[in-house]
This record gives C-alpha cells, structure tokens and sequence, in this order.
C-alpha cells in the first residue's frame, strides 16, 4: 500500500485556518470588545449620599408603634399596635420615605445620629432592625419632667329616679304645684321606667 503524502495536505490546511482563525477572533475581542460588567451589587449608603429610609419606631418593652413612615402599618391596629403617643398623619403630612443626607448634622430633615449610623453601609433595599439606647436617642428620661396622670376620674352619678320621686323633688319647693314652666312625660321602655322633662 502506497501513502499519498498529499491526501491529507489539504485537510491539514484548513485545520490550521481554523486554529489561527479561532485564536485571531479571540484576540481581537479581547481587545475590541468591552470587558462583561461585573454582577450587580446594589450601592451602599455612604456618607454625604442621599438616601430615603422607611422605618418603623417602637418600644421594645411593649412592641407599640410610636411613628412609622409606612402607611399600611399606621392603619393595620391589630398587627403593629400604636403607642398613645402615635399620632396620624392628616392633610398635607403623607405617610413617605425619611430623605436626608448621610452623615448630615443638623436641620428638621436630619434624624439622629445613631439613627444615620444604622443606615451606613447598607445596600438599597436591606432591611435592618437596631435598637436605639436613651443616650444615643433623646436622651435618658428626666423625673422632673413627667408627671403622672390618673386614668380614671371621679364622676358624679345621679341616681335614677322614678316619676313619683321626680314630681315629689319638682313639686316640694312649690307647694306640690308642678313649676308651669316644666311638663314631666314618663316614659316606659325595656321593663324600666325614665322620666324626661322638658320645656314647655
């Protein structure tokens, strides 16, 4: 059997086309083409970055809502309970996002410290829960300054009266003559008897 040196020749050929093709379009793209961006990675809050925060302040010893910039908690009673210092929000004050600049120091749109330092470093969209300590907040509480209030206050009751008693207590002063300004109605209902007086 003889070899034809040359049968193979031209399928050598274009095998090597195809190599120095291949390596010559990857070079080029490697330098043409712009680089794949990396995976996307939400910004992290920085200092003098502008952010807008949603929150929720409660008590941690009773869970009550004290303020919230959502407006679904501040009408939801039965899942976030409000504090008796919670106070909604009419007219023009909506239910939004707390905007302000990180790293801000003071101003009405400037919350606290500890508050912007909670926010740093966080990606958009994180949640966080921090729990604010009294020196970092308002403040420890001062004595002085609360003043402890009854919830219960004492009312007068009258007693019930039956239309006897009523006319006896209106006619005593005038000689048992019912005043002619007063007519008296008595009036039954629900197996109790009421008295109304009124004007004639």
């Amino acid at each position: 059997m003889v070899r034809d040196r040359g049968g193979l020749g031209g399928l050598g050929k274009i095998i090597a086309l195809v190599i120095l093709a291949a390596l010559y379009a990857g070079v080029v793209s490697y330098i043409l083409l712009p680089p794949l961006p990396a995976p996307y990675t939400p910004p992290i809050a920085e200092t003098g970055d502008f952010v807008e925060v949603d929150y929720r302040g409660w008590f941690p010893d009773n869970q009550r809502t004290f303020d919230t910039s959502i407006l679904a908690v501040a009408k939801d009673n039965t899942t976030y309970p409000k504090a008796a210092s919670f106070q909604y929000r009419t007219g023009g004050a909506q239910y939004s996002p707390l905007q302000f600049t990180l790293g801000c120091s003071s101003g009405a749109a400037c919350p606290l410290a500890a508050f912007q330092n909670a926010v740093r470093g966080l990606h958009a969209g994180d949640t966080k829960t921090i729990e604010l300590q009294p020196k970092d907040a308002y403040g420890l509480a001062d004595p002085a300054k609360i003043h402890v209030r009854p919830l219960l206050e004492d009312v007068v009751v009258f007693p019930r009266s039956s239309a006897v008693t009523a006319r006896a207590r209106i006619a005593a002063p005038h000689g048992n003559v019912a005043p002619p300004a007063w007519k008296i109605r008595t009036a039954k209902s629900s197996g109790s008897s009421g008295t109304t007086m009124e004007s004639r």
